[in-house]
Order: structure tokens, then sequence, then C-alpha cells
């Protein structure tokens, strides 16, 4: 028999846009009542909420939405039509006001000065931002962004100061942190997870190889592929895999077909991973070939030629399964012999068919170090990055 009623709504929430929230029917023993058939009514201390209208549950629970318009800590509250002691209330809800479409609103300022850090989105939308470097040196320091208040919070430093490292959320929840450089520009092998519930950081046992300016890209299957970079012995063609099951990182099967630093890593919908771009050992402009990497085998496979050579390129998948890469940093060939790197407004496109890239129109802007984000409508957004030429 139902004694009460759990409603389950999330913590944060934006004024006039709608989220989701659950009831669920529960006995004395907190157990959820499948049988439970009466009529919940619903209220909350925003007057000018938009509620569901009165429901039954479906086997003793059911997700609705709502939309809150008053700033502030609200509630929402869940009755029974006929037995008001039936009845339940979120925990508070904390109401940020709406941005302005098109606008930008400063949030509160980072504890540190940063640079060359890692920003992380975390599955309840905060941003833990973790390490880089400033006119202090580099930095073991992390601080988290929460939007609904637009403020940033220290919470436990890193093991290792570092910068220019990776930082890939797991499917556990927790934050990966691997690699980069330390206080001297020296390539690390130290790695780390962040626990955002603790705000504790542990180390965790070390990579194979020293790696800064790789990628780290989380699987379908929970691992974490680790590729490329460079260290003192010269960039780099190998690549490790971490398993959060066991905490350790092993080599993967095969190689790379290039060495490559600054390269892009995309997740495809088959699961295998397009790596493109980077310079070779020589700190050159490596091959024009694309890497794909197949999770099942841990091997690498050419891709066909016609690619990019750029490094601080972008890439982005796009919602038919391509990938678009543009711009970077490419060696100037209209210099002849100057072997200056000049910024690229190129833009090709990978399909995960054929394996084989094709031109696309080129930007309008040659540009490296930008971001390239695949919009709700299907285009994408080319933001930022520097433009760099040269005169021989």
């Amino acid at each position: 028999m139902a004694t009460h009623l759990a409603v389950t709504a999330p913590v944060n929430a934006v004024a006039d846009s709608a989220f989701d929230f659950t009831v669920t029917a529960l006995d004395a023993s907190n157990n959820t009542v499948t049988t439970y058939s009466g009529i919940v009514h619903f209220t909350s201390t925003d007057a000018q909420a938009v509620l569901p209208s009165n429901s039954t549950l479906t086997n003793g629970t059911k997700s609705f939405s709502a939309t809150l318009r008053t700033t502030g800590s609200m509630t929402i509250s869940a009755t029974d039509t006929v037995t008001a002691s039936i009845t339940g209330v979120s925990s508070a809800i904390k109401v940020s006001a709406a941005m302005a479409a098109g606008t930008f609103t400063a949030t509160g300022s980072m504890m540190d000065a940063r640079e060359e850090h890692a920003a992380t989105l975390l599955s309840d939308g905060r941003v833990p931002v973790t390490g880089g470097s400033n006119s202090t040196g580099t930095l073991a320091t992390a601080e988290i962004c929460d939007p609904a208040s637009a403020t940033f919070t220290l919470t436990g430093n890193m093991t290792t100061a570092r910068s220019q490292h990776t930082a890939t959320l797991l499917s556990g929840g927790k934050v990966l942190v691997v690699g980069g450089a330390d206080a001297s520009g020296n390539a690390l092998a130290a790695a780390e997870t962040f626990d955002p519930v603790s705000g504790t950081f542990t180390p965790i046992a070390n990579l194979g190889t020293t790696r800064l300016g790789h990628t780290a890209t989380l699987l379908n299957d929970g691992r974490v592929l680790i590729a490329g970079g460079e260290n003192t012995t010269g960039n780099l063609a190998t690549a490790e895999l971490f398993d959060p099951g066991t905490g350790l990182f092993t080599s993967a099967a095969g190689n790379m077909t290039a060495s490559r630093v600054f390269h892009t890593a995309t997740l495809l919908s088959s699961g295998k991973v397009l790596i493109a771009g980077g310079t070779d050992s020589a700190n050159v402009n490596g091959s024009a070939l694309g890497d794909l990497f197949d999770p099942a085998t841990a091997t690498f496979t050419p891709t066909a030629g016609g690619g990019t050579t750029a490094i601080h390129l972008a890439a982005a998948l796009l919602q038919d399964g391509r990938v678009l890469l543009t711009g970077g940093e490419d060696n100037g060939s209209s210099c002849g012999l100057c072997g200056n790197f000049v910024s690229s407004g190129l833009a090709i496109l990978f399909s995960s068919s054929s394996a084989s890239f094709a031109a696309a129109g080129d930007m309008t802007t040659a540009r490296l170090n930008h971001t390239a984000t695949l919009l709700s409508g299907g285009q994408v957004l080319i933001a930022g990055g520097a433009t760099i030429s040269v005169t021989c």
C-alpha cells in the first residue's frame, strides 16, 4: 500500500525552460508500489510554474515535464487527489535566469588564471577545470563551474601539476586526467582520476609512455584510447588503452601508420576512431593518410589518401556519419623550402563507408587552434583560432 510519493527533480533549472521530473509511489519501507492506481495533482512554490495536469502513474512511477518561471529556490509537490496524506515534495530546485538569445553574459571569474588547461562537461551540467599554467608556473589546482550560479569554486588539487593534458569523462562519472607537460615542459606519464562527488583526485597507474599533445577518446565499451603525442624521444605513433575496470593502461596491438602530435581523434558511429592530421617524427607535416582504430582488434589501418597534413586542426562528426576536418597549421609550401608553417582554410570530408576523403568548400578564413561544433540543425559552427601567414 502506498504511503507517500517521491518527487525526483533536477538540482538546477533555467527559468522558462522545460525539464523532466519523476513521481514514484512508495510504501512505508520505500519500496515502489507498482499497483498504485491513484490520481496525482501537482503544485509548486513557484506560483507561475507550468505543471502537468492530474495524472495516474504507470506501475507506480512516471516522468513528467514542468517549467518554472521564477528565479530562486523552488520545489514541486505531488499529492493524491483522494488521500491527501499520500504526498511528496522535491528537493530544492535552483532556478536561474534565462540568458537573452544571441548574447554573452559574464560569469564569476575563475580562482586561478589559466591557459593550456582542460575542461570537462559532467552529466550534471557542471564543468571541472583542471591544471594549466600562468605566470606562477604550472598548476595542480582545479575548480568547478556551476552554470546555474555562474560561479567557480575550488575543488581538490590534482596530485600532479600539469598543462596540455587531456581530461575525459568516463562512463562511471569520474574524469580521467592523462599526461601533459610538467613545469619544465617535459611530457608526463602520470595519470589520475577525479571524483566529482568527493571533489578529490586519485593517482592511478602511469601511462606506458610520457605524452603531451596526444588525444584521448572514450570508446563505446568504456575504455579510453590514448593516441600519439610527443616526448623527449620525438613524436609518437604509439597508442594505449585505459581500462576503467582495472585502472591500467595497456599498449594497443599496433601503432598508427604515422607519428602524430596535435592531431584529431573522432569517435565514429561504427565505434571506430578516425585519427587525422598531426606531424611526423621529423616535426614536419606527416602523411595525408588518416588512421582508423578498431577497438575489437586494438589495431590501426590506414585510410585512403587525400586527407590533411595539418596540426592544430578541428574535427566534427556530422549527422550523416561523415567527419568534417577544417583548417590547422600546415607547411607553407607556397614559400618553397622556407619551412614555415601557415594557417590553412582547407576543409575536407571523411566518409566512413569508403574510408576516404573528399574536398569540401574552403573556409572563408584560414585558421588554426579553432573549434568545430555540430549544431542541432546539422550545420557546423567554426569559431575562433588564429591566422598565421608568412612572407619569404
